[in-house]
């Protein structure tokens, strides 16, 4: 059972790191979002930042494993507390938006595993959309 911890201001460096090294992103909005550290008992195995939009829906802005927990089904774990998080907070919740680079085909790959619609095709990336199941 995976559990989360909110960042604090020292751990930044963590996730600009995390985030440069497996995402091949520089992080210029983090402190704009939620974001919160994910361990796995008591191992730090990754991150996740989000926001909710005001179109009812949460915006991923990062989700970000750790090598040794990258394909171990994680991904869906945390996309599934994002969503209970979305309920919870708001009863019009509508879904999860999230934007991958169309290089990065294991993202979007898993994004769709997950169940997640391309919604828009921009130049270099791909906006994706999970709905609230009815």
């Amino acid at each position: 059972m995976l559990s989360y911890r909110p960042i604090k201001k020292s751990e930044k460096d963590y996730a600009l790191k995390l985030a440069r090294d497996e995402v091949n992103i520089e992080l210029k909005r983090l402190n704009d979002y939620k974001t919160y550290l994910i361990y796995n008992a008591k191992e730090r195995i990754g991150f996740v930042s989000f926001g909710f939009k005001p179109n009812k829906r949460i915006y991923i802005y990062i989700l970000a494993f750790e090598k040794q927990a990258q394909r171990q089904g994680f991904g869906s774990m945390v996309i599934e507390s994002v969503m209970r998080y979305g309920r919870k907070k708001d009863k019009c919740f509508r879904g999860l938006t999230i934007i991958i680079n169309k290089k990065n085909k294991q993202a979007i790959n898993a994004a769709k595993k997950y169940g997640f619609l391309v919604t828009r095709k921009r130049a270099n990336y791909l906006d994706l959309t999970k709905s609230v199941p009815s």
